[in-house]
């Protein structure tokens, strides 16, 4: 092998060196995206569910209040 085709087959193999690194790192910058937005996904949904489960347990306190004002509405009345 001659000098030019060494320095051009090194030329290549650093191209495809290179172009593999920056895919590497293209795919592990998406992936780390990828797991920021299920992490926040994941938090948006811890605090919806939170806030559901506080209107509903404030919603059966009511209920019970009102069960209870009925019950003694009836006692009353017997």
């Amino acid at each position: 092998m001659t000098g030019a085709n060494i320095i051009s087959f090194a030329i290549t193999l650093f191209a495809i060196a290179a172009g593999s690194l920056f895919s590497n790192a293209r795919i592990s910058g998406l992936a780390c995206a990828t797991h920021a937005r299920f992490d926040d996904m994941r938090d948006l949904v811890r605090a919806e569910n939170a806030r559901t489960q506080d209107k509903l347990d404030t919603a059966l306190k009511m209920l019970a209040d009102l069960d209870t004002r009925v019950t003694r509405l009836e006692e009353r009345n017997r």
